[in-house]
Parts: structure tokens; C-alpha cells; sequence
């Protein structure tokens, strides 16, 4: 299947993946061990005393800390996850895993850091079929001058969740034409529906998805994405236009210690040129600020009318993004003090790891509640994009199964 080309800035592993060859279907003791553990539990299972960051990176601070890795070339390092005191959000972490989540879990591990080449990522995509894939790209481009570019996010979607179903014993739902499908990408609002699993996102988000629910990210349109960029650029700019009459202020202040009465008072006018050109400055970026702002009210309008539920119905609505899979939630605090956006560490395919190659690792999205929008991939420009929904794993298991797995 064609897909967008998604990656996104690396995050801390869960855990270091087990040796090439690994079973990643069999029955596991360690998923035994942590039937009913909350995720925060589960976590500190999953993780070695002191996790090496991929490719030999610096080693944890401190006993059972996280070793985030390194930024690879030319990508920007991802925030920490690390959260004040009492400030953890508890929809994605807290709850008690059920059989499905532990096994989605466990998948997470068995692939973080894993790409095209090795061993375990063969059953989302081997380099062989990576290679003719994109032959067939670069020839479609030579003949066309455009082409879909595939990468790897929806086939992991696919396989961790066939995988999960398999290692837990579980049946999943059958779709309306009586096959059982496990992607949940480009059609995970349609058929997560149909199967009674599917939760749409809007603004303000009331509820939360949970550890292991499928999340599908949808491109907002130029206009949404230029509005942001606009906001961004001009916030930039003034930044750097304040940061130097601040400066400037502060050479004038400096100098003004121990100068004579003249040169304190040919300071002083100065000071005050500075001073009132640094409330024009700001005054001036109130009123473009405001005028970006309505700018970006007037992309979302149109945004939320073309994503609208009647023009849905007739084959409208926003493009598809990616596809990846939760893995918890913590709020967002700077200073000590929460800003309102949340911190959303996700599992993903089609990421770039080490050597440029594609594959799947954990990453960190910022996400507002309050407008719905999440961080996108940087290979897609790093836009915003608009969180659809997601996809209730345990909604997707047969009832009669779910009871026996809660049962054992």
C-alpha cells in the first residue's frame, strides 16, 4: 500500500529489543508477569537498570533511568518526557493492561529501533521488497514526475497488532464481509467503525485513548499549515529583533556607570530611543499577531467544514497522514508550572533511524487538547496535524475470546 513518508524526533525506548531472531508470536512468561500491571509497572519490567541509547549513546544518569538517543544528522533532538511530581495524565499509563495491550507492549519492544536490513523487521517489510518498491517509484517518477512515496507505518500498525492477536490468543472482530483485517491505516476511521471500535477526536478533546489504541493523523491543508508557519516565522522575527534592542539597552546601561553628566545625559536620550522603539516593536507584533491569529481561525473554519461528518459521507474529508500506536500521555510542564499541552510517546513506523534506514521506534508528540492538533512527521515538513481519532484495541477482540484471556 502507498503511504506518506512519516518520521518523527526520536524518543527514549521502552527497552532494548531481544536478540535477531526472536519469536515475536510466541506465548510470553513475560507477558504472564505482567497481567494487571499498570503501565508505569509494565514499563519498569521492560526496562534494563541502565538503557544504552541506540548506536552506543550516553548511559543513563541514574539507576532505571531512561538513556535518551543521540539526534542523528541534521534532526533536532526530542524533549524529554520527564514529568513534575503528581503531573502524569492518568487516561494512558495508569489503567490496568488488559491481554490485547500487554501483547501490543511486548510488540513495541521486540521492534523499537528495528528497520529495513534486520532480521525482525522482515515481517513489516524486508529489504528485498523495500528495494523493489522503490524501483518501482523511481520509475513511476522518471515516466510520470510524481509518485507516492511508501514507507513503512501503516505495515507496522498492521503486523504489531496481527502479532499481538496471535501471541494472546485472541480472535479479532470480523470485518463486514466476514475477514478479519488488522490495518487500520488509511481506513482506520471506516472500519474501526464498523466494528464499534473507533473514537472520533475533536476540539476539546474530553476523553483519551489508551496504552497500545491505534491513533490516525490527518493532514489540516495548506491553509491551516500555512497559517502555523506564518505564526512561527513572525514570532521568530520578533524574538530576534527584541532580543537585540534588549541587548542594546543593556550596553547603554552598562556604559552609563561612571560617565560624566554630559555623556549620562546623551545616554539617557538614547535609552529612551531604544526604549520607544522597543514598545513600537512589540505594539507591532500585537497587531500582526492578530491579524495571523484570524488568519488561522478563518484555515480552521474552512478545515472543519471540508473534515465535516456530512461531507465524509460523500467521500470528502481530510487527507490521511500516518498511522501509529499510544503509548502513554504525561502533561507537558515547563518551570514547574503545566502549560496545557500534553506529551503524547507513541510507537511508529516509518521512521528514520540510524544509516537513513526506515523502520519503527518510540517518539514524543506535543499534543493540544484544546485545538485538537498534534505533532506531525518531519519528513512531511513537521506540520500540525489533526488528530482524527483512534482505534479501542480491546473493541476489536471477540467477546467470547476477551473473556477468556481476562479469565487466565
Amino acid at each position: 500500500m502507498k503511504q506518506h513518508q512519516d518520521a518523527h524526533h526520536p524518543y527514549s525506548p521502552v527497552a532494548e529489543a531481544p536478540a535477531p531472531g526472536a519469536d515475536a508470536t510466541r506465548p510470553s512468561e513475560l507477558r504472564e508477569a505482567l497481567r494487571g500491571k499498570s503501565y508505569a509497572e509494565g514499563k519498569a519490567m521492560l526496562e534494563p537498570a541502565k538503557a544504552p541509547a541506540p548506536g552506543g549513546g550516553a548511559k543513563a544518569k541514574a539507576e532505571g533511568a531512561e538513556a535518551a538517543p543521540a539526534a542523528e544528522a541534521g534532526q533536532e533532538q526530542a524533549p524529554a518526557a520527564d514529568v513534575a511530581p503528581g503531573a502524569e495524565a492518568a487516561p494512558a499509563g495508569a489503567e490496568a493492561l488488559s491481554p490485547i495491550r500487554l501483547a501490543i507492549l511486548e510488540q513495541f519492544q521486540l521492534l523499537e529501533g528495528k528497520g529495513v536490513g534486520d532480521a525482525e523487521f522482515d515481517r513489516v517489510c524486508s529489504a528485498a521488497a523495500w528495494k523493489a518498491q522503490k524501483d518501482r517509484e523511481a520509475k513511476e517518477l522518471a515516466e510520470k514526475g510524481r509518485t507516492a512515496v511508501y514507507t513503512t507505518c501503516i505495515d507496522t500498525q498492521n503486523a504489531i497488532l496481527r502479532a499481538a492477536f496471535a501471541a494472546s490468543e485472541l480472535a479479532i472482530k470480523k470485518n463486514d464481509k466476514g475477514k478479519e483485517s488488522f490495518n487500520f491505516g488509511t481506513v482506520g476511521r471506516k472500519e474501526g467503525q464498523k466494528l464499534g471500535a473507533w473514537t472520533e477526536a475533536s476540539a476539546p478533546l474530553s476523553a483519551r485513548p489508551k496504552v497500545g489504541d491505534i491513533l490516525v493523523l490527518e493532514k489540516q491543508g495548506t491553509g491551516v499549515d500555512n497559517a502555523h508557519s506564518s505564526i512561527a516565522f513572525s514570532e521568530s522575527q520578533f524574538q530576534k529583533k527584541e532580543a537585540q534592542l534588549q541587548q542594546q539597552l543593556a550596553a547603554l546601561e552598562a556604559a552609563a556607570e561612571g560617565a560624566t553628566e554630559a555623556k549620562a545625559a546623551a545616554n539617557a536620550a538614547r535609552v529612551s530611543h531604544v526604549e520607544a522603539q522597543l514598545d513600537k516593536l512589540r505594539a507591532q507584533h500585537e497587531r500582526t499577531a492578530a491579524f495571523l491569529r484570524g488568519k488561522l481561525d478563518e484555515a480552521r473554519a474552512r478545515r472543519d467544514a471540508l473534515n465535516s461528518e456530512e461531507n465524509r459521507k460523500k467521500g470528502g474529508g481530510l487527507a490521511f497522514s500516518h498511522v501509529g500506536c499510544l503509548k502513554r500521555i504525561t502533561k507537558q510542564v515547563v518551570d514547574g508550572q503545566e502549560t496545557g499541552l500534553e506529551l503524547w510517546e507513541t510507537f511508529d513506523g516509518g521512521q528514520t533511524l540510524g544509516g537513513g534506514k526506515n523502520g519503527a521506534r518510540t517518539c514524543t508528540r506535543l499534543y493540544d487538547p484544546r485545538t485538537n492538533e498534534i505533532s506531525g512527521e518531519m519528513s512531511q515538513g513537521g506540520a500540525l496535524r489533526w488528530l482524527a481519532g483512534w482505534v479501542d484495541v480491546d473493541a476489536l477482540v471477540e467477546p467470547a475470546k476477551q473473556e477468556e484471556g481476562a479469565a487466565a
